[in-house]
């Protein structure tokens, strides 16, 4: 036997020998490797390009010369092609192109939002999130340039801390306040989807109400601010117990005169009380205006690993981008807190 093929014939004996997680880590492990190096020959083709080497070297174009070389298809280079020259005045993205540091399709994501002015936020976040998480925030920005017109919908990404604000995350939930009716609404469609859900005795209830001339308008704010009132208290009921147990867990420790005692670490698990108050008031989809995808996680807007506690009056519902978006601009919260000081 050759020497190549006792090395061969090593190596598969080698293989054999791993168990079957071990080999599955391998696999995984040289795939993202190759995953990774796939970026890094895309980000080559510009340059490529621009000096025909592909010619050069006996390629009839660059097409066939990313399919030979790297098995690229002829609409994954000209995606690449298409995003440099795009990414001209963006050098920040244009740079995670050619070197390779994320892949084109990230980037074909955010290439209709990106500016001069945002590109360093956008790259610091796809760098991080997944594609879902992506097209979802893209998405959201896109409706927010709808809505606002010529107004830079991306303004609040620039300074990469004021994400709770933009969906209202942040803000304490169902504080008591006064509820206002909207007499005069642009569209019937809400009313007709609020109707769809009323069963056929309540419908018949209130339209005896509204042939007697009550004030039904009034009744349901009525309603409405009462229901608000009582998950607020309950709420608050939370909040005094979360206050007396951490005034006990300060005397204990003042009275073992500071030593670590038993008291178990802060745990990351919503409390199935909290939970319950939480879908009672908002529902079961994600809190962000306008998404319309099932809540999978309750969000801290008061980061937990500041507060160690549940407030329930910063807990948010989100879906599972939402989520991953909140905390991306969260990492890039404490980026910059952590520079500033």
């Amino acid at each position: 036997m050759n020497n190549l093929g006792s090395t061969q014939y090593a190596g598969n004996n080698n293989l054999r020998k791993l168990s079957d997680e071990k080999l599955y880590d391998l696999c995984r492990e040289y795939g993202r490797n190759a995953i990774r190096w796939r970026w890094r020959f895309a980000g080559l083709l510009p340059e490529v390009l621009r000096r025909r080497l592909y010619g050069k070297k006996g390629f009839r174009d660059i097409e066939e010369f990313a399919a030979r070389l790297a098995g690229m298809s002829r609409e994954q280079v000209q995606r690449v092609l298409q995003l440099e020259r795009k990414f001209e005045d963006k050098p920040v993205l244009q740079a995670l192109l050619v070197e390779g540091e994320v892949s084109a399709n990230k980037l074909v994501r955010i290439a209709s939002i990106a500016t001069a002015e945002n590109q360093e936020d956008l790259a610091n976040m796809i760098k991080i999130m997944s594609n879902r998480a992506i097209e979802t925030f893209v998405r959201d920005e896109q409706r927010a340039l709808e809505e606002i017109g010529n107004k830079n919908a991306s303004q609040w990404l620039q300074s990469g801390l004021e994400f709770e604000n933009q969906n209202g995350l942040s803000e304490p939930k169902n504080e008591p306040k006064s509820v206002h009716v909207h007499t005069n609404p642009q569209s019937i469609l809400p009313f007709v989807k609020i109707l769809e859900k009323l069963s056929p005795e309540i419908k018949e209830k209130l339209l005896e109400l509204v042939n007697k001339e009550i004030d039904v308008n009034g009744l349901i704010a009525q309603m409405l601010q009462n229901r608000e009132a009582e998950i607020a208290e309950a709420k608050n009921e939370i909040v005094e117990e979360m206050r007396e147990e951490s005034a006990q867990k300060g005397a204990d420790k003042k009275l073992s005169g500071g030593r670590a005692t038993n008291a178990k670490k802060p745990s990351r698990y919503i409390p199935m009380k909290i939970r319950k108050i939480i879908q009672l008031e908002q529902g079961t989809k994600c809190s962000f205006p306008g998404c319309e995808n099932p809540a999978e996680n309750i969000h801290h807007t008061q980061r937990f690993s500041i507060t160690k506690n549940h407030n329930p009056f910063f807990l948010a519902n989100a879906c599972k981008a939402h989520h991953e978006i909140a905390h991306t601009i969260d990492r890039k919260y404490r980026e910059v807190r952590a520079g500033a000081g």
